[in-house]
């Protein structure tokens, strides 16, 4: 159980390192692998704590027998709470990060929108359409920082709705199914 829990964290912390490189959706793909690793521990630990607190037929748990067993998974119960903690810090500082980052391409979008409509209405429609030497230099960049933005809003939308109840809602529902 501690292992997965550290690989969990250890997700986690290349998500950041995803969203600090711009890779918005492979950073949402691992937020969601890490929650789901947790999820599979605390079930795991559930079905431990279900096992320890069975009563046999003397009336008697092995939670009372083996105090052990039972400071090993309060232990792990308490690394998970940790990590669930830190997760969630994670999960902020990526969504300041894509925050960040979206109002930086609106910042180098804004002016290009405002030129390129200027341009546009100088021109008229007509002549717009049918440029005979379009460079297209622009537009290029202005489309690829569009795509970007296009990426960066959603995962900061995803990112916003992802409260650790919900994330944790969905992938126990996938654990119990599986």
């Amino acid at each position: 159980m501690q292992v997965e829990g550290l690989r969990a964290e250890l997700l986690m912390i290349e998500s950041l390192k995803l969203a600090s490189w711009k890779k918005w959706t492979e950073m949402l793909e691992t937020v969601e692998l890490a929650f789901d690793l947790m999820i599979r521990v605390l079930v795991e630990a559930d079905g431990w704590w279900a096992l320890m607190a069975h009563t046999d037929e003397n009336g008697g748990t092995l939670l009372e027998d083996n105090f052990h067993c039972r400071d090993l998974l309060d232990q792990q119960l308490r690394s998970l709470d940790f990590i669930r903690d830190t997760a969630r810090e994670k999960c902020e500082k990526a969504r300041r990060r894509c925050e960040k980052r979206l109002r930086e391409l609106e910042r180098i979008l804004e002016p290009q929108w405002k030129e390129r409509d200027e341009v546009k209405s100088k021109w008229g429609e007509e002549k717009w359409a049918q440029n005979p030497k379009p460079k297209r230099d622009y537009a290029a960049r202005r489309l690829e920082a569009e795509e970007e933005r296009r990426r960066v809003a959603e995962a900061l939308e995803c990112l916003t709705g992802l409260t650790t109840s919900r994330v944790y809602y969905s992938a126990w529902q996938r654990a119990l199914s599986d």
